[in-house]
């Protein structure tokens, strides 16, 4: 920045009075520090209005000037009980991007601007990926599983009936001569506790009898895996 380009011996003071002005509601500007000192340190806190299912969303914007404000940028902090801090911290980034282009001129009334306009797409980042989170762990997946063998054939069998009926999954279990094939259908969550528990439980006798856990099943066809790949 050019040396000629910096304001020397600005004065906040006409700056403070048009956005006290302008945030004149109830709890809308703050002052936090005394008026002689050196920092000035304030909170703004605007509404941010249909974002959140029709419910506005209250946002606390907190400015701290250093004594060559506006030649340098404020310390911003954002805070609000209703946003994740992971997207008020990318909110806040994007600010500082933008207000770069702001310095040696008032700026603190474009940059709660610039929030207003854009906290909106941050919020609505955040609810696609919890919907999207939330979808995927309910999509419905289908796995075909080998075994290796049964020794208990019957007990094997009641075993897995009943975890396909605790976790609501679908399927069969299915003999070709020396082969063994399980077929699973549900939602993506459930058939993974089932292979879980598979994996983990009690569901056979070894070679000597005692119970033992299923040590060669393989995982052959993951159908939500395979669509996943066709899709992308």
């Amino acid at each position: 920045m050019a040396e000629s380009a910096m304001i020397d011996n600005y004065d906040i003071s006409y700056e403070l009075e048009a956005l006290k002005a302008i945030f004149s509601g109830d709890g809308e500007f703050t002052e936090l520090s005394d008026l002689n000192s050196p920092n000035k340190l304030f909170r703004i806190q605007i509404k941010l209005e249909e974002i959140n299912h029709g419910r506005p969303v209250n946002l606390q914007i907190t400015f701290t000037l250093p004594r060559d404000y506006p030649n340098n940028l404020p310390d911003i902090s954002l805070s609000s009980t209703e946003l994740n801090r992971k997207f008020l911290d990318s909110l806040k980034h994007d600010l500082l991007v933008h207000s770069e282009d702001l310095r040696s001129q008032p700026m603190i009334m474009d940059q709660v601007m610039w929030v207003q306009e854009n906290a909106g797409k941050y919020i609505q980042t955040e609810a696609a990926s919890v919907e999207v989170a939330g979808s995927s762990s309910q999509a419905g997946c289908t796995v075909l599983c080998q075994l290796d063998h049964m020794r208990a054939r019957t007990k094997y069998c009641k075993k897995l009936c009943k975890w396909a009926l605790d976790l609501s999954v679908r399927g069969g279990i299915f003999f070709v001569k020396n082969l063994i094939f399980i077929l699973l259908n549900g939602s993506q969550i459930n058939v993974k506790e089932f292979l879980v528990r598979l994996k983990t439980q009690n569901v056979d006798v070894d070679s000597h009898g005692k119970s033992c856990k299923e040590r060669m099943m393989k995982v052959l066809v993951d159908l939500l895996y395979l669509q996943a790949l066709y899709l992308n």
